[in-house]
């Protein structure tokens, strides 16, 4: 066992670190090798080279959200000319941002601020929740989001937010566009500039051309634009949001 923690170079899905022994180099898949996608803080694995087989510990994981591990990871592949995977990259990154958002402030905040939640409860809401949104593609879950911004959505307890999970429509055509004019009523400047070019990407546009029209082959400039894009409006909007942990942080009553 080596003495020391070996440091990770973490994605989203996997992490890699080099034997301190032998120097072999080591992917671990979060799911399949490590169980886990929660932060690998510490960690025991072995070495992948059968002349070796070293066990050592691994840990130094990033603790942000998903959506960031998925937006920075585009910036590799914009230095690999992976022109296509990085507009693929990009557009999941802001629909695991819209997920991420509707679950802290439907279900997250308000369960940290009423601690009488029931368990069973909870894990029925979440359940509801996942199983509307899991038919939502990129335009619906935009929609939600923006419209959830302009409504002031904010439940100060699990019955308001029960109500409000209800109230999401199963068929994800009825969510309909925020008009102009109530994308401009938002009080807080910065979101709403936010929201504004939030609502006018086109990331969802050149994604569906990747994937359906013909395998279509974004330019450097043209990735490269929409992606700056990305870099502001997500953090961005995180920042205005205060969406900045995992569902264990709202939980714990920590969003301060």
């Amino acid at each position: 066992m080596a003495e020391h923690l070996v440091l990770v170079d973490p994605t989203c899905e996997n992490v890699f670190a080099v034997c301190p022994v032998c120097g072999h180099q080591e992917r671990f898949n979060r799911v399949t090798d490590l169980g886990t996608t929660r932060p690998i803080d510490s960690r025991e694995v072995s070495c992948g080279n059968p002349a070796c087989a070293t066990k050592y510990t691994i840990g130094g994981d990033l603790i942000n959200p998903a959506h960031e591990m998925l937006l920075y990871e585009c910036g590799g592949m914009l230095k690999r000319k992976e022109y296509m995977q990085c507009i693929l990259g990009l557009a999941r990154a802001y629909e695991v941002f819209f997920s991420h958002y509707v679950h802290v402030q439907l279900i997250f905040r308000p369960v940290g601020k009423d601690r009488e939640t029931d368990l069973a409860e909870f894990n029925e809401l979440l359940s509801t929740l996942d199983e509307k949104l899991k038919r939502f593609t990129f335009e619906p879950r935009r929609r939600l989001f923006l419209k959830m911004n302009i409504d002031g959505c904010a439940p100060a307890t699990f019955a308001e937010s029960a109500a409000l999970v209800a109230s999401i429509p199963s068929d994800p055509r009825n969510i309909r566009k925020s008009a102009a004019e109530q994308l401009a009523s938002l009080e807080n400047a910065s979101l709403r500039d936010l929201c504004v070019r939030l609502s006018k990407s086109k990331i969802d546009t050149i994604r569906n051309r990747v994937v359906h029209k013909g395998a279509y082959r974004p330019t450097h400039g043209e990735t490269l634009e929409t992606l700056q894009d990305g870099y502001e409006i997500i953090p961005g909007l995180a920042r205005e949001l205060r969406l900045h942990g995992t569902a264990e942080h709202y939980i714990n009553g920590r969003d301060e």
